[in-house]
């Protein structure tokens, strides 16, 4: 078993272990995080995603970001690449093959995109669930990537392959922390996990 496929099998693990007030309580603070970041941000537009394998649920920012006339978009899988549609209602919608809900409204691309993954590390890089569709969507888009994660699955450094694409910032319950100088952009201070941990 390769250190990702371990760190895939542990952050999954932990994100079921998680008694559920206490995984509210996390969640809530992520979302927050992110309505700051893309409120104060100024962003017009932002691509979300269906949660899967216990991550955080952003469909709990669409009713506000609705109301703040922010566009949102959701990832539409087509063959190997990963598009953006514009969610126009739940109603609107299907599951795909993987069970992960896909919009039915018009192609998009948003400024912001907030990008799934099982594990971050602090200077952006990324493991996912090893099919690679982000990766390749990342390594054309030129707008603003956040990663998004539990806290315990922000690493200090995961291994990176050569198609690994990294995302501009990472959001935990916990911590922000951004492209220009990871650790001097913190806001604020918390314990990152370590791969000996």
């Amino acid at each position: 078993m390769t250190v990702k496929e371990d760190v895939r099998r542990l952050c999954i693990d932990y994100r079921f272990s998680v008694p559920p007030p206490e995984r509210t309580v996390r969640q809530r603070t992520i979302l927050f995080k992110i309505m700051q970041f893309v409120l104060e941000g100024e962003f017009h537009s932002v691509g979300l995603f269906y949660p899967v394998k216990g991550e955080p649920d952003l469909r709990l920012l669409v009713p506000i970001f609705r109301e703040e006339g922010v566009e949102i978009s959701f990832p539409v899988v087509a063959g190997e690449k990963l598009l953006w549609s514009v969610f126009n209602g739940w109603e609107r919608g299907k599951f795909n093959k993987w069970n992960i809900w896909e919009p039915e409204g018009p192609e998009t691309l948003s400024e912001l995109i907030i990008v799934p993954g099982v594990a971050f590390d602090l200077m952006g890089n990324r493991i996912g669930y090893g099919g690679g569709f982000f990766d390749r969507f990342l390594k054309d888009f030129s707008g603003t990537s956040v990663g998004v994660v539990f806290h315990r699955c922000l690493f200090t450094l995961l291994p990176a392959d050569e198609h690994d694409v990294r995302v501009n910032f990472v959001i935990s319950e916990s911590v922000v922390v951004g492209e220009k100088g990871w650790l001097r952009y913190r806001k604020e201070v918390g314990n990152v996990s370590d791969l000996s941990d």
